[in-house]
């Protein structure tokens, strides 16, 4: 690693991108080529603002935080710096991604036929569906495998050149059979969203170990893996339309009476109605248009929902466990009923899902505490590659992707429990790997 001074500028970048990605995710819902009918865009605007305001502040203050870092007597920082538990959580993410794939052929469910994507995520989510609010043997895979599994997506990739080869095996085995079961066999297109950006995080930092030269050509690559990424999801969507029957030519008449696509639209002149059908649902569905749920949402009353409303997962468990009735009075199944919008089969961002416990003026002070977070671990990955740290801002980099969409976090039974695990891992374990070699000090350049 070369000698550089602390560029600070350096620790503002994960902020710039996401202001841009909210920006462009924002305009893409208002002068993008799906209308909404009756979108209050003043109040949508209003509210987005405030929340980059305050997870802006809460961002500079975590950057503006003093380390204080551990100064060690030896030049093998390195050996201190690799995580305990990592090894272990490979092998448990390998071994129920084994055991998923085994119950898949058990149970008759495995089809590997990529042709057929659309068609098995039509199949899979039509028999989740009906077997809503029971436990299977894959929802206790599901909940074991959470923190393990990004684990080994962050820190097993960011130290594969460092793990054993029995590891590195391990590593890619989990990422190739969570694309066999999750992408393909179950057509879930967020399982490799999740590959994508939980490597990509980890493969940043790592690059800063890089040349310049090597560093702009791996950027270049990178670059391309995302672009095929979003090929690959736009055919997959438009297969999806084709397995249920639909086309461009028909696709206004299924959809719901709230919305349509403008195929007089420049979006689909650039990229045709075939193509541009599939990626216009990837970005308005995934990345934009959430936010046509959110302003229905922010025309209704608060009903508090007892700090469990927030969560799909546990508000499943404690109505299966206790008889609670709890999804009915969130923001989001009060707006189903009322504006005939889809509570779960549409996006709708984080904040219906928070509002629902902290209200919609509270949910935006979250936002300082995890801009705070964010910054710092950040800022601790750049000075002293705290793997800690990275961990957790892998993890709150789903979150902040995912705020167009809704609350990924704590989402499924998996992301719940992974969630939890990594805070206090987080909490109790990252300042202890802020370390400096005693005759080697830190190095930085992240340009």
């Amino acid at each position: 690693m070369k000698i550089g001074k602390i560029d600070n500028s350096g620790f503002y970048r994960p902020l710039r991108y996401f202001l841009l990605f909210i920006c462009f995710t924002v305009s893409f819902s208002f002068w993008g080529p799906r209308i909404y009918y009756d979108y209050d865009k003043v109040s949508v605007f209003i509210y987005i603002s405030a929340f980059l305001i305050l997870f802006t502040w809460g961002y500079r203050k975590g950057i503006s935080k003093r380390i204080i870092p551990r100064i060690i007597k030896t030049n093998k920082s390195q050996l201190i710096k690799n995580v305990p538990f990592l090894k272990a959580c490979i092998v448990l993410a390998l071994l129920t991604s084994i055991l998923n794939i085994i119950s898949l052929i058990i149970d008759g469910k495995l089809n590997l036929s990529i042709s057929s994507i659309g068609q098995n995520y039509v199949d899979y989510y039509a028999a989740h569906n009906a077997t809503k609010g029971t436990y299977t043997i894959q929802t206790i895979i599901f909940f074991v495998m959470g923190f393990p599994k990004i684990v080994t997506l962050v820190l097993g990739v960011y130290f594969f050149g460092k793990i054993g080869k029995l590891y590195k095996y391990g590593v890619v085995g989990v990422i190739v059979l969570t694309i066999l079961t999750n992408t393909i066999s179950s057509g879930n297109q967020k399982s490799l969203g999740d590959i994508i950006i939980y490597s990509f995080v980890a493969l940043i930092v790592k690059s800063f170990e890089f040349t310049p030269a090597r560093r702009k050509k791996f950027y270049l690559q990178l670059s391309g893996v995302i672009v095929l990424f979003i090929v690959f999801i736009s055919i997959v969507q438009f297969q999806r339309f084709s397995a249920l029957g639909f086309s461009s030519m028909d696709i206004n008449q299924n959809m719901n009476s709230r919305t349509s696509f403008d195929f007089n639209h420049p979006f689909f002149k650039i990229f045709g109605n075939e193509l541009g059908l599939g990626l216009a649902t990837f970005i308005t569905g995934y990345l934009s248009g959430g936010y046509y749920g959110l302003s229905l949402c922010l025309r209704m009353n608060f009903v508090w929902t007892y700090g469990i409303g927030n969560s799909y997962s546990v508000t499943l468990f404690f109505e299966k466990f206790f008889g609670a009735t709890i999804f009915d009075h969130t923001y989001l199944m009060r707006m189903e009923n009322t504006y005939g919008w889809g509570a779960l089969a549409d996006w709708n961002t984080i904040f219906p899902w928070l509002a629902s416990d902290f209200t919609f003026i509270g949910s935006l002070f979250l936002f300082i505490p995890i801009g705070y977070i964010y910054a710092l671990s950040w800022k601790e990955i750049v000075m002293y590659r705290n793997p800690i740290s990275l961990l957790m801002f892998a993890m709150l980099t789903v979150c902040l992707i995912f705020v167009p969409a809704n609350n990924q976090l704590l989402h499924g039974v998996d992301a719940f429990i992974a969630t939890v695990i990594t805070f206090f891992v987080w909490k109790t374990q990252h300042r202890k790997y802020n370390i400096i070699p005693l005759k080697s000090p830190v190095l930085i350049e992240l340009d």
